[in-house]
């Protein structure tokens, strides 16, 4: 097996080095479970001096994928730069610290990819409970207009990827699963370009109501005529996404 790793230069120490180099032996054994699910795995990890890092694993199933990731950069690789790119961007994220790709020959095995512990909670719950909060509601759109304005798009913006904290009365907010992040030069990105981000966000229609009519002020559009024209995009991506998954499930289930 072959591995290669990289190390952001602001967090280089002994200690990450070490982390680093035994992930592709001893991740199963050690750390602590945060998340997981068929394909991917989270972990938190205590360094000795106390500082804590997390860890997503990416495997790499099936023999399409594989073919693919051959020729492309690894999820964990993309993750890392998509990173370093959101910060000197001046979007938050916690702080990317590495990742580690594990090879068999030429064919890629899983990645790793390594970043800072935050002890912030994601935003889903004051923007889908029972009425969203609206200094959450202007955060996030003022968080999705200066990505887009910079160039940016996460592709993957559901609200459980958003985390927020609360510092002097005013939220902070940094986004996770960077993996998907793509970026333009500034002032090219069309509203086509970050569709995802926009219809994705959430399936409520008052919550996206909210957040659109605060996205277009902060990017001084004309807010009722594009509420209207993204309303009924919405309403059509909701109606598509709803028949796509109800044929997902006859054909895994149907003939059950």
């Amino acid at each position: 097996m072959a591995v290669k790793c990289f190390i952001n230069p602001k967090c280089e120490s002994p200690l990450v080095k070490a982390l680093t180099d035994g992930l592709c032996t001893e991740f199963d054994r050690k750390g602590t479970v945060i998340f997981q699910n068929r394909r991917n795995v989270i972990k938190s990890f205590v360094l000795a001096d106390g500082q804590t890092l997390v860890v997503k694993r990416f495997r790499v199933k099936g023999w399409l994928n594989t073919c693919l990731r051959m020729f492309a950069r690894s999820k964990a690789r993309k993750a890392y730069e998509n990173g370093l790119l959101l910060e000197r961007a001046g979007i938050g994220t916690p702080a990317p610290v590495a990742c580690v790709e594990q090879w068999n020959g030429r064919v890629p095995v899983c990645s790793y990819y390594v970043c800072a512990f935050t002890p912030d909670i994601t935003i889903q719950p004051l923007l889908e409970g029972e009425r969203p909060d609206e200094r959450m509601v202007d955060a996030f759109a003022a968080l999705m207009a200066h990505m887009h304005e910079q160039g940016i798009v996460h592709h993957d913006l559901n609200l459980s990827n958003v985390l927020y904290r609360e510092e002097n009365g005013t939220y902070r907010l940094s986004v996770i699963d960077i993996n998907r992040v793509t970026m333009k030069k500034r002032g090219e990105l069309t509203l086509s370009d970050s569709k995802d981000d926009f219809m994705r966000f959430t399936g409520r229609l008052d919550v996206f109501l909210a957040v659109a009519y605060s996205y277009a002020r902060l990017r001084g559009w004309d807010a009722e005529r594009f509420v209207r024209k993204q309303t009924v995009k919405k309403i059509r991506h909701d109606a598509q996404w709803t028949r796509r998954k109800k044929i997902h499930h006859f054909f895994h289930h149907g003939f059950c």
